[in-house]
């Protein structure tokens, strides 16, 4: 958090400055001449000087020489107005904060909501997450990894802020017998919680990642169905728009209105989405961006035709006409929930998706530099250092970004942690794959002092990074 004035609506003896209208206004010697870096000052033609600014402060304070007080400045000439600018998303190194396993090593950053035993179908976890694993106790929202362990039988995870009616949207689908986790962006609801809810008897872990600090952004709202290509009596959009209207065929695309949808601004300039492919026809992925720009070499979710359902989050830029576009190579059923958006003047700043590493060696399959590309399978139990600022349109200075990491065919199950290069990895997990699939999660990762990240696998795989936003160190207004 960073706080500033900003000044607007000038007024002169309580009329609005006319644009275009010359104006003489007094101002001290020091600045005329364009001094503190206010150059314009220098470039205005200059009415007659009438003294230095000490000759001005020796003439204030003449009176007071001979015993006569002087009145001061009438307190209410400048109005301060919302001096305190929105804090942005802040990225945290990974703490597990839900654990229902029991083991030695099924732990949580603080011992609290630990070993507890399966959640049973049907039911519902109210999840503390303010005040645990450095999140604020006033956040707004929270950016976690959610996973289901070995469920009863296929199902669902949503998750909302407690205090709120369950909405009609999920977060996590899963298979019997899977490990499957995926990035949520949590409003945080009534007394610091979340509420997760599972379809079906199913172990969880929750890690937090990231939070959106009091008033910041990206704005939470509760989930909303943007997009249902299904056609059932329960398969329902938020306002009956993007309804029912069939599968999407394979090669094509999807404009989805989201600006002015499910609590969005009419001009937010980006979203975050869960989106979901149900009952892919064969194996393929989705690319999500912003209509009006060319489709990028990127993927948001990857599928296999094995898929009942699979869902990841997305960070997506808004484009023309409040649109963002789906791609999906293989025909596929589609859902699509908003979680959260980023208003006019918001962060993080979102981006065309770029790949920032490829490690298959591949014709066609390259980065969007040439840089780590083509480089081989990650070995077991090692980790990738990977360079992120200054590539894909990240600023050199960021400090955060979103980035998109799948495993790809892993030889055997297990997990991926993303976690900045100079800090211990912590004891969580952003990606969870069986053998032999395609799987990919949404991360807010911290970027480390040299601009890096580092993704350590447990097993032999590989891996493809794409970045969607990035979030810089914040200016203060001059």
């Amino acid at each position: 958090m960073c706080t500033a004035v900003e000044v607007t609506d000038v007024m002169i003896g309580g009329v609005a400055l006319v644009p275009g209208d010359t104006y003489q206004v007094a101002v001290n010697n020091f600045l005329a001449d364009g001094g503190d870096s206010f150059d314009t000052f220098a470039d205005v033609t200059n009415g007659p000087a009438i003294g230095s600014d000490l000759e001005a402060l020796n003439d204030y304070l003449a009176p007071s020489l001979t015993g006569t007080a002087i009145d001061p400045p009438s307190t209410d000439r400048v109005n301060e107005i919302g001096n305190t600018l929105p804090g942005t998303v802040q990225s945290l190194t990974p703490a597990r904060l839900l654990e229902t396993r029991i083991g030695p090593d099924n732990t949580t950053v603080d011992g609290e909501f630990e070993g507890e035993g399966r959640v049973a179908a049907g039911d519902t976890v109210e999840l503390v997450v303010a005040g645990r694993g450095d999140v604020p106790e006033d956040a707004d929202a929270v950016a976690l990894n959610v996973g289901a362990i070995l469920p009863n039988e296929p199902g669902f995870l949503t998750i909302w802020p407690c205090g709120e009616d369950m909405p009609n949207a999920s977060n996590v689908n899963y298979f019997g017998a899977d490990v499957v986790s995926t990035s949520a962006f949590a409003q945080v609801g009534e007394d610091g919680k979340v509420c997760i809810y599972s379809l079906a008897e199913t172990d969880m872990i929750v890690d937090v990642n990231g939070l959106v600090p009091q008033d910041g952004t990206p704005v939470p709202v509760v989930p909303a169905r943007l997009l249902e290509t299904r056609d059932g009596v329960d398969d329902m959009t938020v306002d009956g728009e993007f309804e029912g209207e069939g599968r999407l065929g394979a090669g094509e695309t999807l404009e989805l209105t989201v600006a002015d949808r499910g609590g969005v601004d009419a001009d937010a300039e980006a979203v975050v989405l869960n989106v979901g492919a149900v009952l892919p026809g064969d194996d393929g992925f989705l690319t999500i961006w912003p209509c009006g720009e060319e489709m990028p070499n990127a993927s948001n979710l990857n599928y296999l035709s094995t898929d009942l359902a699979i869902s990841n989050s997305v960070v997506a830029k808004i484009g023309d006409e409040g649109k963002v576009c789906i791609y999906t190579l293989a025909e596929t059923d589609l859902i699509a929930d908003v979680n959260a958006f980023v208003p006019v003047g918001g962060s993080p700043d979102s981006l065309v998706p770029a790949r920032l590493l490829e490690t298959r060696d591949v014709e066609g399959f390259d980065t969007i530099d040439g840089e780590f590309q083509g480089e081989g399978r990650v070995e077991a139990d090692s980790t990738v250092e990977l360079d992120v600022a200054g590539r894909g349109g990240v600023d050199e200075d960021a400090s955060t970004v979103v980035v998109n990491v799948g495993a790809v065919y892993p030889d055997a199950p297990g997990f991926l942690t993303v976690y900045p290069c100079d800090e211990e990895r912590p004891n969580a997990s952003n990606v969870n794959h069986p053998a032999n699939d395609v799987v990919s999660n949404l991360v807010l990762a911290k970027l480390d002092g040299d601009g890096k990240i580092c993704i350590y696998s447990l097993v032999e795989t590989d891996i493809i990074v794409d970045v969607l936003s990035t979030t810089s160190p914040v200016v203060p207004y001059r």
